[in-house]
């Protein structure tokens, strides 16, 4: 007798997979990407102020620097994952391969939220150190940095 071997369309699990859904992959990069960004969110948003002058100055001044997230972080991290749904639907994959472009999409996702991170507190560092030697304030290119001076 020959065996029947079940069509793509007739079947929602890889049996050899142990009959895990492919809907598991897109929840996986839905959960990751939610994280990283709330995580991004938390870690990206900063302020810092300095004013300059002795305490009893009746006029001193003031600088307020306040970074805030970056708006096409969370664009890159919707993109990487509608990719990587696209991806694994549009070719009909699944089981362990499918599995293996769904990591890699997380893992990029990852990447691009720690990434951003980690540049944007270098960028808030070095704001800070140039504030203490008061010199010219140069942010990055594409920062969302509101820079105010004032005297009081």
């Amino acid at each position: 007798m020959a065996s029947r071997t079940p069509r793509v369309s007739d079947t929602r699990t890889d049996p050899a997979d142990g009959g895990t859904p492919t809907a598991f992959g897109a929840a996986r990069l839905l959960i990751v990407g939610v994280i990283a960004s709330v995580v991004y969110t938390v870690l990206s948003t900063s302020s810092i102020g300095k004013c300059f002058g002795s305490p009893s100055d009746t006029q001193s001044e003031c600088v307020q620097i306040e970074l805030t997230p970056q708006v096409y972080v969370y664009a890159l991290i919707a993109v990487i994952a509608l990719a990587t749904i696209l991806l694994v639907r549009s070719r009909g994959l699944h089981g362990k391969v499918s599995r293996r472009v769904v990591t890699l999409g997380v893992l990029a996702i990852v990447s691009v939220a720690a990434l951003f991170t980690v540049l944007h507190s270098l960028a808030f560092l070095r704001a800070n150190s140039e504030i203490e030697q008061g010199v010219d304030i140069v942010l990055p290119f594409l920062s969302n940095a509101t820079v105010v001076w004032s005297t009081e």
